[in-house]
């Protein structure tokens, strides 16, 4: 396999000598000849972690067993379970989502760095061919694809610094949290400056747990809001300012649909014109003459995806944006540039959201960010020479400045999400995310917290049924398995942090599959309970992220590896009891549930779920279509699952087998619940499912602190 370094890097005359060990001390400098790369705190690959990568450079293309790996890295050392794991798992996060799939897991046996090294051995690389035939044959390699150091300094790539001429310097200090800008109680959502900073438009509760309005105030000023519509029972929700700043849209949803509204500041007045899509109700911008908005809707020819659309606001004609695009993928949340030539907006398929630009007239788009995770935000900056942009995914969101060229810095930033700037000035304004996610037990007034956390948030309970859960939790940073041995216990966590798991499904009473993801790839295992042994099941060329099981048929929403923005239905196949294939069925779906003997899936941009015939693989007609399913579980022969019902409330119903005679499950009033983090039943026929904390949400200035300050 012939990878290229993203950085197509080629070495130059500097050159230093890199042994083992200094992977994780001081910061050394390469020199390529395209400017400089200085690897930035280095300690973040272990010496254990870059000792196994010395073996697998050394023997690259050859198979390396586990126990050859252990003998040469632990010799003579005891060692701690799943340590192998633990050190691959470093290497692959390192090595980027380009390079990563080079380092193959060879079931059984070990593993396998595909990727073609050449050695640099402390002096000048030469043409001569008697200089390459005077080197130990240990340091020749068949083609010069990737250096050994520039090997070294992409297994760092998470932390490196390019410093060249063109290049946007590493901010000088942190971003910190600045003047608190909002200061009724309860959440205050899409923050908006005007483009001369001095009105701040954003969206909050009439009342608690009430509808959501549009409200107007001088940021930071400890005076009332002013609500700029009337107090009826219409969701208003993601307010955007026009470019001269003299009017304010929005959305408006009712019972009679979505509609924008334009506010002029001058006289008040308000006109609605042109529907808008309800079931997300995505952000959306102003053109660059404000004649127009740039929003998100499914056009009639591309029912599978959401494309971005120019609505003209005097004629109401829509007119779909002239770009590339593609199916099951979603763009929205549109942001115009300084000099207003560019748009940059987000798009999101199946395993990730990233950042994407191109000019107004929607030509040269390509993508910019390549973040294999959840944004939680980003605007232009100032200058209009990158954005800055909030990476979701772990318990605390990460800050990056990102340039024009896709590079990216790491910012000291602070625990906010959602950032915004005044266009006409370098103001920022950022929100406060909502806080932990907890486990529930129980409804209406049974319910009550289940091994509750101040940190992180929970997902997925799975129930044993010896009366046990395992749940995904990121409580201390990455992502991990815990386990409560009864529901009353006091949480363990069971594996080794990653980027992110998926729901675990259980093989037996001993073990379970899940789905880990690194970087950008998902890859499927089979763990332990109660030892610390690990399977990766390679299911190339596909990566599977959910899994379901009717009987001896197993199921899982997948994608191949080339082309991740496209999930469908996958059957596994067992030989010998174990999984050893994944056969795809030509049936597009993101989301798989199985229970009572049934399979049912959830397709992209559809409204309700489908079941499905195991045997024949033949599809049923749509059930809920009145509703986006958000989470479900086959209960009773019917089905129970997540309805939003306004902007964070959601309500819990019921349907019967048929799909009819909807009905309410009684839930605590005062608690807003996550509908995408699972729905269980305990052994015991205990309801679990998982609260959001809403009180969240004061809106805040970003301010830099100067480095020495």
């Amino acid at each position: 396999m012939d990878q290229r370094s993203a950085l197509n890097t080629a070495p130059a005359n500097g050159r230093i000598r890199l042994l083992p060990d200094e992977c994780s001390g001081a910061h050394p400098i390469i020199e390529f000849d395209f400017g400089t790369l200085q690897f930035d705190n280095g300690h973040k690959l272990s010496p254990k972690a870059c000792q196994v990568l010395w073996q697998l450079l050394q023997h690259a293309g050859e198979t390396i067993g586990k126990e050859q790996l252990l003998d040469s890295v632990w010799s003579g050392q005891p060692r701690v379970p799943d340590v192998l794991v633990q050190a691959i798992t470093e290497i692959r996060r390192g090595l980027g989502e380009e390079l990563r799939a080079g380092l193959r897991t060879i079931p059984k046996h070990g593993y396998r760095l595909e990727l073609q090294v050449s050695w640099l051995d402390g002096k000048a690389p030469s043409n001569s061919s008697d200089d390459a035939d005077s080197r130990p044959p240990r340091h020749r390699a068949s083609s010069v694809t990737l250096t050994l150091l520039s090997l070294l300094a992409v297994a760092l790539a998470s932390w490196w610094v390019v410093r060249q001429e063109t290049s946007t310097a590493p901010p000088d200090g942190q971003l910190r949290v600045g003047a608190r800008l909002s200061f009724e109680p309860g959440p205050d959502r899409q923050a908006a400056l005007s483009p001369d900073g001095r009105l701040l438009a954003y969206v909050r509760p009439l009342a608690p747990g009430g509808v959501w309005k549009v409200h107007l105030r001088q940021p930071g000023l400890a005076t009332p809001p002013q609500l700029l519509s009337s107090a009826d029972t219409a969701l208003e929700l993601q307010p955007a300012w026009s470019n001269r700043g003299d009017r304010l849209a929005w959305l408006r949803i009712d019972d009679q649909g979505c509609r924008f509204v334009i506010h002029r500041l001058a006289d008040g007045q308000q006109q609605q014109v042109g529907d808008c899509f309800r079931d997300i109700a995505p952000p959306f911008a102003w053109s660059p003459d404000d004649r127009a908005l740039l929003v998100t809707d499914r056009m009639e020819s591309t029912q599978r995806a959401l494309h971005l659309v120019l609505l003209d606001l005097l004629s109401g004609e829509r007119r779909l944006l002239d770009y590339p695009r593609a199916e099951a993928q979603a763009d929205y949340q549109p942001r115009l540039s300084p000099d207003r030539g560019h748009w940059a907006f987000l798009r999101s398929a199946r395993q990730a959201t990233e950042l994407w630009v191109m000019a107004v007239d929607g030509s040269q788009a390509r993508q910019v960010t390549r973040f294999a995770s959840g944004l939680a935000g980003f605007d232009w900056l100032a200058d209009g020479r990158g954005w800055l942009v909030v990476a979701a995914g772990t318990a605390r969101p990460s800050w990056w400045q990102v340039d024009l060229s896709g590079s990216r810095h790491p910012i000291d930033g602070p625990h906010l999400v959602q950032p915004s700037r005044a266009a006409d000035a370098d103001l920022w304004v950022a929100e406060q995310p909502a806080s932990a996610s907890v486990l529930w037990r129980g409804v209406g007034d049974q319910a009550r917290p289940l091994a509750p956390s101040e940190q992180g948030s929970d997902q997925f309970p799975t129930p044993h049924p010896s009366g046990g859960l395992l749940f995904v939790s990121n409580r201390r940073g990455p992502a991990e398995l815990w386990w409560l041995p009864v529901l009353d216990a006091p949480a363990q966590p069971l594996s080794s942090p990653a980027d992110a798991f998926g729901r675990p499904l259980w093989w037996d009473q001993d073990s379970f599959l899940l789905s880990v993801r690194e970087g950008s790839q998902w890859q499927l295992q089979r763990r332990w309970l109660h030892r610390p042994q690990t399977n990766t099941i390679d299911l190339a060329p596909y990566q599977v992220s959910e899994l379901a099981r009717v009987d001896q048929h197993w199921f899982a929403i997948g994608s191949r590896i080339d082309n991740p923005g496209h999930s469908e239905l996958l059957r596994l196949r067992l030989v010998d009891g174990e999984i050893q294939r994944a056969e795809p069925t030509g049936i597009a779906a993101i989301a798989v549930r199985s229970g009572e003997g049934q399979l049912w899936i959830r397709q992209y941009l559809q409204r309700g779920v489908r079941q499905l015939d195991v045997q024949t693989l033949a599809l049923g007609a749509a059930v809920g279509e009145d509703s986006h399913f958000l989470d479900w579980r086959i209960e009773d022969g019917g089905l129970l699952y997540w309805r939003r019902s306004d902007l964070q409330r959601h309500e819990l119903v019921w349907l019967d087998p048929q799909g009819q005679r909807p009905s309410r499950l009684e839930l605590p009033a005062d608690e807003v619940f996550n509908p995408f983090a699972g729905l269980a039943r305990t052994a015991q026929g205990e309801l679990l499912s998982v609260r959001h904390n809403a009180d969240a949400g004061d809106l805040h200035a970003l301010e830099w602190l100067e480095a020495g300050r």
